[in-house]
């Protein structure tokens, strides 16, 4: 399925629990002026124990009128009375408040969100929390005590686990898994998942502790006995790699394979390399395009400029030149995106 809304299909958004499991309709839509996240709620009182997480496409499976509202502004909102009703769109002030409370919830304006592919439906809780305390030393003190759920405080941010008993909606796993060229049974893999954790870190003007929170959870999803795939970055990773990729940060190495997708895809004249990912820290994505050189030459060199950007906070400008030594020069140019939407940064190669 081409999900047709400018935002990327796997956007999360906010959901309540009425909806997503006890089938209530979607009656009331917000696009947040603050941060850009989409709510969908049934138009009742809610507080942060209603929220769930889904991506955009799930929310156009489970509902495709929505699509109506693709266009809705950031700081507007939609209500209709029922099901057979038109959406009548509001701007966002003196209403009265139906959305899920920001405060409760611990909406903040970065939100990192990935979830973990499991072969059954079932997930083992207590393991994941012992996982993370053998694995990254992660003493958790759960907020509210619920079987799908887990929610705690790590400093100042706010780690949600959520188990979902069923596929993701739209066949949106399975279609971002053709991306991993490096995992020829990617495509097998989300197929067969039958139900999901959804993980989500929330919270923090740090987006790097927010970023390696998340990677810290997802990695120790991987331990799941049932685990199939982690689902992030508009790819799923085969869960070995993925943890193992986590173990940069032990070594106080920034996670960037874990953050960062480097895909490789063949032209008609050679190859293609980009980024998936960056835009999450203030980047722009990057690309190599059309160049007839070994693919994993291109992706390795790739993978040193992203992290020698993100490790530097390196702004690449238009026209500037780049490389790792006094004969390897590169040149940047910034334009529309040639593999990916929107203005990215091209580098000669």
């Amino acid at each position: 399925m081409q999900f047709p809304v400018s935002d990327e299909a796997n956007t999360i958004a906010i959901v309540c629990s009425h909806i997503l499991e006890q089938g209530a309709p979607i009656l009331y839509v917000s696009h947040d002026v603050d941060d850009g996240i989409w709510q969908f709620l049934c138009g009742k009182k809610h507080s942060g124990n209603d929220a769930r997480f889904v991506s955009l496409s799930s929310i156009y499976s489970l509902d495709s009128s929505v699509l109506n509202l693709a266009d809705m502004p950031c700081g507007y909102y939609a209500v209709r009375k029922n099901l057979q009703s038109d959406w009548e769109i509001r701007k966002a002030e003196n209403f009265e408040k139906t959305e899920i409370d920001e405060e409760d919830s611990g909406e903040d304006e970065e939100t990192f969100a990935g979830f973990a592919l499991l072969s059954d439906t079932c997930w083992n809780k207590n393991k994941l929390i012992e996982d993370l305390e053998e694995k990254w030393g992660m003493m958790v003190e759960e907020m509210g005590n619920e079987n799908d759920t887990l929610v705690f405080a790590v400093n100042d941010l706010i780690a949600y686990v959520n188990f979902v008993p069923y596929p993701i909606p739209g066949h949106e796993a399975e279609e971002n898994a053709s991306n991993n060229f490096l995992w020829p049974q990617a495509v097998e893999a989300a197929k067969a998942h039958k139900a999901h954790i959804v993980v989500a870190v929330m919270g923090s003007d740090d987006v790097f502790e927010q970023g390696k929170l998340y990677v810290k959870l997802l990695a120790a999803c991987c331990r799941q006995e049932n685990i199939l795939g982690i689902y992030t970055d508009g790819v799923v990773f085969e869960p070995d790699s993925y943890e193992n990729f986590s173990e940069a940060m032990k070594n106080d190495e920034l996670p960037v394979l874990n953050w960062i997708w480097f895909g490789v895809r063949k032209s008609k004249s050679g190859f293609c390399c980009y980024t998936y990912g960056m835009q999450a820290f203030g980047k722009d994505e990057m690309e190599i395009i059309d160049v007839d050189a070994n693919p994993a030459e291109l992706r390795e060199f790739l993978i040193n400029l992203a992290s020698y950007v993100l490790e530097n906070d390196v702004v690449l400008d238009d026209g500037q030149i780049v490389g790792f030594s006094a004969n390897d020069k590169h040149k940047v140019t910034r334009s529309k995106g040639v593999s990916l939407p929107g203005i990215t940064i091209k580098i000669d190669y």
